[in-house]
């Protein structure tokens, strides 16, 4: 393996495959998977009614050679990845907005009135809370 770095997203992912797809990337070789429905219909076509990894790695390595139209490929152009990066980090700032707004009508509702937050804290989130309060 090449002293290179491996892709950012290869940290952020929390499968077991996500190592050797990054290091694949990191070497510049085209990585693609069978989606599930795809695996479900081919798997059907062969004799067996047991799911087991020998199967299902026999019926892929089949698919990927006699129909590689089947196959998707997973990777994304750095457009594509700062793009989403940018989404989450809008839904991860407006996430942590709402949190802390929460938090500080919980923290004075139980300074003014405690009995009246322990009731009317836990639905803080729902819309008609706004009027009410």
């Amino acid at each position: 393996m090449s002293g290179r770095a491996l892709p950012s997203s290869a940290t952020r992912q929390a499968t077991i495959g996500a190592l050797p797809i990054a290091v694949a990337q990191a070497e510049g070789v085209l990585v693609g998977y069978l989606p599930g429905l795809a695996m479900r219909r081919i798997a059907d076509l062969h004799s067996g009614e047991a799911m087991t990894d020998a199967r299902d790695a026999a019926i892929i390595a089949q698919a990927a050679r006699t129909l590689p139209h089947a196959l998707r490929s997973i990777q994304l152009a750095d457009e594509s990845v700062a793009e989403l990066s940018m989404l989450c980090g809008f839904d991860d700032d407006i996430l942590g907005q709402m949190t802390a707004t929460s938090n500080r009508i919980r923290g004075l509702l139980t300074q003014i009135h405690p009995a009246l937050e322990r009731v009317v804290g836990p639905y803080l989130d729902h819309p008609a809370m706004l009027d009410l309060l």
